[in-house]
C-alpha cells in the first residue's frame, strides 16, 4: 500500500470554497486522514506523527497553550465526519493540460497516474508535464544539441543563430546575379568570376563583369546618380512616372537639338549658345528634381504624423478598455458584497434567541436523494442561541443515516459553535437538548433528547468555529416516515425542532 503523502491536499484543487475547519493545524493544507487531537484541533496524519511533542500551532496563535495542547498521536483519533465530508468535495487536476474532475475520494489515485505531473528538464532546467518530457528534450529544449544540416557541426540549439553567422558552408545568395544557395567559404571565389556584380543593376543599370568595375564606374558616374534619383522617386509611382516621362521629353528635346547642331543647320545658332541652352535647362530640369524630391519627403512626414496619431488613438482606446475591466471587477466585488450581506440579513431575520429552533427543511427528496448519491450527505441548520449573550449552537441532520444509523434512520445531531461571548459561559454545556420531529397533522411527534457528556469534546469551549457534533445517529427510522396515519413529511418539507433547557441559565 502506498504511503499517504507528507502533507494536506493543496486548496487550488477543490473546486469549492473549503471552510477554515477542514484545514491542518500544522501544515495549513487541506485534511488528510484527518486526526482529532485533545485540545480540539485537526492534523493530517502525517502533520500529527511529523510534529510529535511540539506544541499545537492554533493554540500558541489563539493563546490559549495548556497542557493538553502537546501533540501526541497515539492520543489522537480519526474524525471520519470530516473525512468523509472532504471525499465527498468535487476537485479537479491543478496540472496543466488535464481534465480530470472528480470527488477528492479518487484524487490520491489520479495524482500518482497523472500524465500531466510537471517534471524538470535536466538541461534547461523548465518545468514540463511528465508525459511530454521526453519529447520536450528531443525537440523543444533550448539546451538539446543539434547537427548543422550544412556542416555537420554539433552545438545547442540555443546557439544555433550564432553559429549560422559563421558556418562555414551556409548557403548565401548573390546580390548581383541573384544566384543563391552558394556556400559561405566559396562566395568570395563566386563574386569574381559573377557576370552581374554592377551594385546599380536593381535600379536599371546594365550587368557589369566584376573585372571591368573600376572603369564602369568611372565611366557612368553621372548615370548612376540618376538612377539613385529615380530609385529614390520611385517611392510614389505616380510621381515617379510623371517625372520620368517629363525627364523623357525633355531629355529628347535636347537631344534633338544637339543633333542639329551637330549636323550644322542654320536654324541651331553657334554652337556654343547651343551648349550654353542645353546646360541652362538640365540645370532647371535638377531644381524641378530637388522640388519633387522636397514634396516626396513631405508627403512621407505627413504619413508618418497620421501614423502616430492612430497609435495615440489606439493605445486610448486600450487603456479605456482596461479602466471598463477594473470597472467590472469592482461591480462584481459590490454585488458579491452585496449577497453576502444579503444571506447574512436573512439568517438573523430566522435566528433565535432563547434556546429554540424550529427548522424548516424544503425539497426533502432531492436532499435525501443527494445524501443517498453521496453528493451532499448531511445538512447544517441556521445557528440560534440561548440568549443574546448565550451560548450559539446550531444543528445537523443525516437524511440517509451516519454511522449506526446509515441507510436504516435519519440521524440528528447537536453541534456547539463558536460564539461572541464564549468567554463568560460556563464550560463544559450541560443543558439538556430536546430533539422533535414534528407530525405536520399534529397527531404523534418523534421526541427524543439527551444529556451533554461533559468529559466529551463536544461540549467543551470551541477552538475552531464548531464543535464536533454529538446526539442521535438513531433518531428516526426511515420507514417511519412512510407511516400512513402521520404526516413528517408533506408538501416535500419536514420541520425539525430542538430545545435547549435554559431554565437554569438566568
Amino acid at each position: 500500500m502506498a504511503q499517504p503523502p507528507e502533507v494536506g491536499y493543496e486548496r487550488n484543487i477543490f473546486i469549492d470554497h473549503v471552510d477554515e475547519k477542514f484545514l491542518c493545524a500544522e501544515c495549513s493544507l487541506v485534511l488528510r486522514l484527518p486526526r482529532q487531537s485533545q485540545c480540539g484541533h485537526r492534523f493530517c496524519l502525517n502533520c500529527a506523527t511529523r510534529a510529535s511533542g511540539n506544541t499545537c500551532k492554533a493554540c500558541r496563535a489563539e493563546g490559549a497553550v495548556a497542557e493538553y495542547s502537546s501533540i501526541n498521536p497515539s492520543q489522537m483519533f480519526p474524525d471520519r465526519a470530516v473525512e468523509k465530508e472532504i471525499q465527498q468535495k468535487k476537485v479537479k487536476c491543478p496540472n496543466q493540460g488535464c481534465i480530470f474532475q472528480g470527488i477528492c475520494r479518487g484524487y490520491d489515485e489520479h495524482e500518482q497516474q497523472c500524465r500531466f505531473k510537471p517534471a524538470i528538464c535536466r538541461r534547461c532546467e523548465n518545468s514540463v508535464p511528465e508525459s511530454m518530457l521526453e519529447e520536450h528534450m528531443k525537440t523543444d529544449c533550448p539546451e538539446r544539441i543539434i547537427k548543422c544540416r550544412f556542416c555537420q557541426q554539433s552545438f545547442r540549439n540555443i546557439d544555433k543563430e550564432q553559429h549560422n553567422y559563421s558556418c562555414p558552408k551556409f548557403p548565401l545568395r548573390c546580390g548581383g546575379c541573384e544566384k543563391t544557395k552558394i556556400p559561405r567559404d566559396v562566395m568570395n571565389d563566386h563574386i569574381l568570376s559573377c557576370e552581374t556584380a554592377c551594385p546599380y543593376q536593381c535600379l536599371g543599370c546594365a550587368p557589369v563583369p566584376v573585372r571591368d568595375l573600376p572603369g564602369h564606374f568611372k565611366e557612368h558616374s553621372q548615370n548612376h546618380q540618376l538612377l539613385l534619383i529615380k530609385g529614390v522617386l520611385g517611392k510614389d509611382n505616380k510621381l515617379a512616372q510623371e517625372v520620368d516621362n517629363y525627364l523623357k521629353s525633355s531629355v529628347g528635346g535636347l537631344e534633338g537639338r544637339l543633333r542639329v547642331v551637330e549636323q550644322g543647320g542654320a536654324s541651331a545658332g553657334p554652337l556654343s549658345a547651343r551648349n550654353e541652352e542645353c546646360y541652362q535647362q538640365l540645370v532647371v530640369h535638377t531644381e524641378v528634381i530637388k522640388v519633387l524630391k522636397n514634396e516626396i519627403s513631405t508627403l512621407h512626414q505627413a504619413c508618418n504624423t497620421v501614423a502616430e496619431g492612430a497609435q495615440a488613438q489606439q493605445s486610448r482606446i486600450v487603456e479605456l478598455e482596461n479602466k471598463v475591466r477594473q470597472l467590472e471587477r469592482t461591480l462584481s466585488l459590490k454585488d458579491v458584497g452585496l449577497a453576502e450581506q444579503d444571506l447574512r440579513i436573512r439568517s438573523l431575520e430566522l435566528t433565535s434567541y432563547e434556546g429554540t429552533l424550529l427548522w424548516k427543511i424544503t425539497d426533502f427528496k432531492k436532499k435525501r436523494d443527494e445524501a443517498i448519491a453521496g453528493r451532499t450527505i448531511s445538512v447544517y441548520s441556521p445557528a440560534f442561541y440561548t440568549s443574546r449573550t448565550g451560548y450559539k449552537m446550531c444543528g445537523r441532520i443525516y437524511l440517509n443515516g451516519d454511522g449506526m444509523g446509515k441507510g436504516s434512520h435519519i440521524s440528528l445531531f447537536f453541534v456547539i459553535m463558536r460564539g461572541h461571548y464564549d468567554n463568560i459561559q460556563k464550560w463544559p454545556f450541560r443543558q439538556k437538548v430536546t430533539f422533535m420531529l414534528l407530525d405536520q397533522n399534529q397527531h404523534e411527534h418523534v421526541i427524543d433528547a439527551f444529556r451533554p457528556d461533559p468529559n466529551s469534546t463536544s461540549f467543551k469551549c470551541p477552538t475552531s468555529e464548531m464543535n464536533i457534533a454529538s446526539g442521535c445517529p438513531l433518531f428516526v427510522p426511515l420507514t417511519h416516515l412512510e407511516n400512513a396515519s402521520s404526516a413528517y413529511v408533506k408538501d416535500d418539507t419536514i420541520f425539525i425542532k430542538i430545545i435547549v433547557d435554559c431554565s437554569d441559565l438566568n
